[in-house]
């Protein structure tokens, strides 16, 4: 008589080989309903080799709840404890993960920042052709009656959008300031009566004309303060972004990874510490569907084979 067992709920069962008249027959088990196979074998060889504490003069060691005891204990704290963090599957797939996803996200930062920058150089080129088509216009009746007041107002109105450094009109030569705004330091509007310094700013002149003659001149300064203000707003958001979706997806993945893999993974590390030392018993308390799960069954298989083996051994 020998035992089998059921290759998918591992049911077991007794079978007499002398009343198996082919090498192969067909089981069906009655618990769960599947077919396997059982070959017709002779009495076996069996050898064991090097499993210390399980077999001692042809008979297996008796099982003591202190052994057990002590790998229940330790079995958990000795597998983690033998494997520095650093080296941990999920710590490296999870490290992984992250740095390819930083990557990308910085990538795109890069990109989205010249983008960006591009689009708010346009858009300023763009107000300062406006702005001075629209100041040689209205300036033309003031300046031809030299009514300054009028001059200042426009010049005023003009400079209530803050990228607008400032606006100088000059005299039919070009080379004097006749009237003039700027901004200061605090960034309030002054009078200029000197050239302003062209660095950071963009800058466009076109004539005032009456009629066909040119009476003078204006020049609009815009800064890029504000748009250089903008895109580091823009960067610091989008670095606060990647680390909070850095932190997101390591503390999901190592989650997962741990609960999906590494904790079946330490639970056969577990049982096989048990089997080592004569722990025959030892159980396997996770059940999946997935490749985790099949891995557990053929373990099960292992388990249960051995016991057949041992048990052979000591009769």
């Amino acid at each position: 008589m020998r035992e089998v067992s059921c290759s998918n709920c591992n049911k077991a069962y007794m079978i007499d080989d002398s009343k198996i008249k082919q090498n192969t027959v067909k089981v069906i088990c009655k618990q769960c309903g599947q077919t396997f196979l059982v070959e017709k074998q002779s009495e076996p060889e069996v050898r064991i080799i090097d499993m210390p504490r399980m077999i001692s003069k042809g008979h297996v060691e008796p099982e003591t709840n202190e052994s057990i005891s002590k790998v229940d204990a330790s079995a958990d704290t000795t597998a983690s404890k033998s494997i520095r963090w650093m080296n941990r599957i999920q710590v490296r797939i999870t490290a992984t993960l992250v740095f390819l996803t930083t990557a990308i996200l910085v990538g795109y930062a890069v990109v989205n920042y010249h983008l960006e920058k591009a689009d708010m150089d346009r858009k300023l080129s763009t107000q300062a052709d406006i702005t001075v088509t629209r100041l040689s216009r209205n300036l033309v009746e003031p300046f031809w009656a030299l009514d300054d007041d009028l001059l200042r107002e426009s010049l005023v109105s003009e400079m209530m959008d803050k990228q607008i450094y400032a606006i100088l009109v000059r005299d039919r030569d070009g080379k004097d300031i006749y009237i003039g705004k700027k901004r200061n330091s605090k960034w309030k509007i002054v009078n200029a009566r000197t050239d302003v310094s062209r660095t950071s700013l963009i800058t466009r002149k076109m004539k005032i004309l009456k009629g066909k003659d040119q009476i003078g001149s204006v020049e609009v300064y815009l800064t890029t303060k504000f748009m250089t203000e903008e895109l580091k707003r823009s960067t610091i958001y989008m670095i606060v972004a990647v680390l909070i979706l850095d932190l997101i997806l390591f503390l999901s993945i190592y989650f997962i990874l741990s609960r999906s893999i590494i904790r079946p993974i330490m639970n056969l590390t577990n049982a096989a510490d048990q089997i080592s030392t004569g722990q025959m018993n030892a159980e396997l308390t996770i059940r999946t569907n997935d490749e985790i799960g099949m891995l557990i069954k053929a373990f099960q298989r292992m388990q249960t084979s051995l016991n057949l083996a041992l048990r052979r051994l000591s009769t």
